[in-house]
């Protein structure tokens, strides 16, 4: 999957992110971290949400490759 099929599923994953991370309650340090390695600037958590989406999938893409099996 690349990163624009990805973001087809993102609003269950942009969900996730916010309850599992805290950003609904305002977790200024992730947020901050979010805005400090974006491109664009970070305005509220559901921008922080597309960075995190960023970082899982190139960090996936990086470490779990498919393998042919035969």
């Amino acid at each position: 999957m690349d990163l624009d099929e990805l973001v087809n599923i993102h609003s269950a994953l942009h969900i996730y992110f916010k309850n599992a991370f805290g950003l609904w309650s305002g977790n200024t340090e992730l947020l901050a971290d979010c805005a400090s390695i974006s491109i664009e600037p970070i305005y509220n958590k559901d921008d922080a949400s597309v960075v995190i989406l960023g970082i899982l999938w190139k960090k996936l893409q990086d470490t779990h490759k498919l393998k042919i099996v035969k």
